[in-house]
This record gives C-alpha cells, structure tokens and sequence, in this order.
C-alpha cells in the first residue's frame, strides 16, 4: 500500500504545479489584456504558453501584449521560466 500512496503523492505534487502555473497565467493575461481564459485553453510545456480555443479578437489582443506579458512572468515568476507565448 505504501507504493501505491507514493505515487499518488507524486501525482498529486505534479497536478497542483501544472494548476498553479495554469492560474498564473490566466490571471496575468486577465490583469494585462483584460481577457479571461480557461484552464481547457492554457497549456504550458518547456517554457511555452500555448493558446487554443479563442477568437481571433483575443489571440490579437494577447499577442499585441506578448513582451508585457513575458516581462511580467520574468519579474513575478522567475521560476516558471516562461520564453514564449502561442
């Protein structure tokens, strides 16, 4: 039983990170843009944002204010190590 609680702890540790960094990034272009995304439309790997499921409205709008976005996570979350935003 003590394999199978371990693993589930490991789980669990990589969840609340991939939610954490998710939240982060939802609130950061809610605070900058004005655009509120989902977590359905975040995903986060090696250092990029990618962006799915939005108008062309709002990826404009995201992406017009990309370099403000990213010195944000560089000055707020240095530890996320956010390079790129798609």
């Amino acid at each position: 039983m003590k394999d199978i609680s371990s693993l589930f702890e490991k789980i669990k540790r990589i969840y609340d990170k991939e939610v954490g960094i998710i939240g982060v990034v939802a609130e950061a272009v809610k605070k900058i843009t004005g655009i509120t995304l989902t977590a359905n439309q975040i995903k986060v790997k090696e250092g990029v944002v990618s962006l799915s499921g939005l108008s062309s409205h709002a990826k404009n709008q995201i992406f017009i204010k990309k370099e403000k976005l990213l010195q944000h996570f560089t000055e707020t979350v240095p530890q996320l190590h956010i390079v790129d935003i798609r």
